[in-house]
């Protein structure tokens, strides 16, 4: 069951009882969750009738890889100001598959469109009361999870 909510300049999808920031004055912003069933980034965006996104804010547990491979695949990157995503890094993710090194390789391969595409890291977040686990693995000084944001320098 969805709803909508105003709160000044900004729309709130509500699914499930947990919001889904949708709108602002310049674009959209908006907290996606794989779990809410709601199709690719591109189909939400046009089903509300945006053509662009100013940030796109992503906390997916572990669904985030593929879901930024669908961003590339679909060329969506380049409607988007700003990316924020948080990446689990204590096991591969939902549908990704092979050894530790593919896993790796796959994972850069991502992060390295994402810089192709425009986009430059301006922040970073080790959250230290995580698990310190790389592919199931523990690791001094690592985190199971990182918030990584980048800001696209061709947004216009």
């Amino acid at each position: 069951m969805a709803r909508e909510t105003r709160v000044g300049r900004h729309l709130f999808l509500h699914i499930d009882q947990e919001p889904l920031h949708v709108g602002s004055l310049q674009g959209l912003s908006w907290t996606f969750s794989q779990h809410h069933g709601l199709g690719t980034v591109r189909h939400l965006a046009w089903g509300l009738k945006f053509s662009r996104i100013d940030v796109l804010k992503a906390d997916l547990e572990s669904a985030e890889w593929k879901v930024l491979e669908n961003l590339i695949l679909e060329d969506v990157l380049e409607q988007i100001g700003q990316l924020t995503f948080a990446i689990h890094l204590h096991w591969p993710g939902f549908e990704v598959s092979g050894g530790d090194s593919s896993v790796v390789r796959f994972w850069y391969s991502l992060l390295k469109e994402v810089e192709l595409k425009g986009f430059r890291l301006f922040h970073s977040y080790k959250d230290l009361s995580k698990p310190q686990l790389f592919l199931k693995k523990d690791i001094f000084n690592a985190s199971s999870r990182y918030t990584l944001s980048w800001v696209n320098t061709r947004w216009t």
